[in-house]
């Protein structure tokens, strides 16, 4: 199942490189991962990280590397997630 069949609003380019990383680190949820990044003192709600996947509001400078310094993403995930913040957050594509 791909990551736009999976919910209810569409999401971004940024939306479902979120998505993939949350799933490749073990969470399950937008819920999950709110939970994790308060681990470090500065939490983010479900519905704000949900709004930076549908394109809503525009994704926080710094959440990316805030990503990054929680979960320790992979080179990969890093350059994938940094690209669609540039560039992936218009949520007609």
């Amino acid at each position: 199942m791909d990551t736009q069949s999976r919910h209810k609003r569409p999401v971004t380019e940024f939306g479902a490189q979120l998505y993939a990383i949350i799933y490749a680190h073990g969470m399950r949820s937008l819920t999950d991962l709110s939970k994790r990044l308060g681990t470090d003192g500065g939490a983010i709600s479900r519905q704000s990280l949900a709004a930076y996947a549908n394109g809503t509001r525009k994704v926080p400078s710094d959440l990316p590397k805030r990503l990054d310094d929680v979960l320790g993403l992979t080179e990969e995930e890093r350059v994938n997630l940094a690209l669609a913040a540039a560039y992936g957050q218009d949520p007609e594509g």
